[in-house]
């Protein structure tokens, strides 16, 4: 087991590993899994950023890619009127690609007050870049003709990535059926940890390289 900090990582969407011939046995070289923590949480937990795609022997090149796994939490702005509808989030990068599009909030389950703070259930995004922006959709399905959020933020269990205008003034209210996009404006620092495997007669002497690919 071995660790990499870096204090220039805001986002990380691609970890490759890669194992260079400078030893007697670089070949055969397994990796359990990876992890990226945020250094800021108390112990360190891993737990919000497992990289866990398993990988077989002999493999002296591998590429992890991963979904973040976070729950949303959603602030409505001091003037906004009450909202009833349904609810979509998706993440925009700024090379422009696109994650999924997931819904935080079906039509009709409940009401959102001008001022409220909601925290809903997890979700899990997939981005190829780094973020940009994070994209509010909203579909009538009640009475509610718009939403004005003030922030959003997407939570694990010890870091958050928060969204929304500089200096915490809300966004203009949209019209529903309608989105708005809310800027990202806040950065974390991540330790990443590589965890070898445990198959008999794994192991290395070379070099080993971490390639990151993020907010860098």
């Amino acid at each position: 087991e071995f660790s990499v900090k870096s204090s220039d990582v805001s986002y990380v969407t691609k970890i490759a590993l890669r194992v260079a011939a400078t030893g007697a046995s670089p070949a055969k070289w397994g990796v359990a899994h990876v992890e990226v923590t945020d250094t800021s949480c108390e112990g360190n937990s891993p737990r919000g950023f497992l990289l866990s795609r398993d990988v077989g022997e002999d493999k002296s090149e591998t590429e992890y890619t991963y979904g973040n796994t976070v729950r949303p939490r959603l602030t409505l702005a001091a003037t906004a009127d009450p909202f009833d509808g349904e609810l979509w989030l998706q993440l925009v990068c700024k090379d422009g690609s696109v994650s999924n599009e997931v819904r935080i909030m079906e039509g009709g389950s409940r009401v959102l007050d001008a001022g409220s703070t909601t925290l809903f259930d997890a979700v899990t995004l997939y981005t190829s870049g780094s973020i940009a922006s994070a994209q509010l959709r909203g579909v009538r399905t009640g009475t509610a003709e718009k939403l004005q959020p003030l922030a959003l933020a997407l939570m694990t269990d010890c870091s958050m990535q928060l969204f929304g205008a500089q200096g915490g003034k809300p966004a203009p209210a949209f019209a529903v059926p309608g989105s708005a996009s809310l800027p990202y404006v806040e950065d974390v620092e991540f330790e990443i940890k590589v965890v070898t495997s445990d198959v008999p007669g794994n192991g290395t002497d070379g070099d080993v390289y971490v390639t990151l690919e993020g907010g860098l």
